[in-house]
């Protein structure tokens, strides 16, 4: 007989969990299963990276509003650098995860994907928006500014009348500390004032949101077509759950030896995703 593959359900009988082997399944299915798992996988693995970033960016924020709401007033300058160094932490962490979402998309679509079919129309996009949008290329370069030369947030703001604290990223400073090439400079020289951080950062949220959209719809078609497929196999099971089956695979040469396969796990990130960023399949 060779190899065979089945699908199997756990089933949960007596307080005990049990696999029961279910119908087989065609060498042809099993192929097209683990494709469309694959791909998925590395869709979820992208969509990590800019959860991940996501989340950093969120902490930046969550931190300026504690910041703002405190009334404590500094008599000396020094009593504000535990402020500022907290909101730096954070802020580079984010502008860290900024350039590891960017590079590790493009790195799984330049090897994971037949004959680098989706790395050009990628650097399209991020050309564009490095054009277009502000945010963008200040978050590159300023990653490369908070290495080599200092924190970006050096700035607290209130006054008497409006005690609420602002952070502020001091201009002057980064047009003297760093070469910021052309486009860059001429957009910090265009400011009228030092550069508010919470409202830039809201901005770049905004940003990041729409860029990681036109990035999946790189693959948009294969991502539903793999969700399509694989969605044939669920099963609501008694409990009225829906439920992914694994893969059981023989060897009718080594009886004793049983693999198993899941892809489960893979559909069911995706299906969060693609819901989340409302794509439809």
């Amino acid at each position: 007989m060779g190899i065979t593959y089945n699908l199997g359900w756990y089933e949960l009988r007596n307080g005990e969990i049990f696999l029961k082997e279910d119908r087989e399944i065609s060498v042809e299915e099993f192929t097209k299963i683990g494709q469309s798992s694959e791909l998925l996988s590395y869709f979820n693995m992208n969509i990590n990276y800019y959860d991940m970033m996501e989340k950093n960016f969120e902490e930046v924020i969550k931190i300026i509003n504690q910041f703002e709401q405190n009334r404590e007033s500094f008599v000396y300058e020094k009593e504000s650098v535990p402020y500022i160094k907290e909101l730096n932490r954070l802020l580079i962490n984010a502008l860290g995860s900024f350039f590891c979402f960017i590079n590790h998309y493009e790195y799984i679509l330049k090897t994971r994907f037949e004959k680098d079919t989706l790395s050009e129309p990628f650097k399209k996009i991020c050309s564009n928006y490095f054009d277009n949008h502000f945010e963008y290329r200040f978050l590159y370069k300023l990653r490369n500014y908070a290495i080599h030369c200092n924190i970006p947030v050096s700035l607290i703001q209130s006054t008497q009348n409006n005690p609420k604290r602002s952070f502020y990223i001091n201009v002057n400073a980064l047009l003297s500390e760093f070469d910021w090439g052309k486009k860059v400079k001429e957009d910090l020289e265009s400011l009228k004032s030092n550069l508010e951080v919470k409202s830039f950062i809201i901005n770049v949220q905004n940003m990041l949101y729409t860029l990681n959209k036109e990035m999946m719809s790189l693959d948009t078609q294969g991502i539903i077509t793999s969700l399509n497929y694989l969605n044939n196999f669920k099963r609501i099971n008694d409990n009225n759950e829906v439920q992914m089956p694994v893969i059981i695979i023989n060897d009718s040469s080594n009886p004793e030896k049983i693999e198993l396969k899941s892809f489960g796990d893979n559909f069911f990130e995706a299906i969060q995703t693609v819901i989340k960023f409302n794509i439809s399949y």
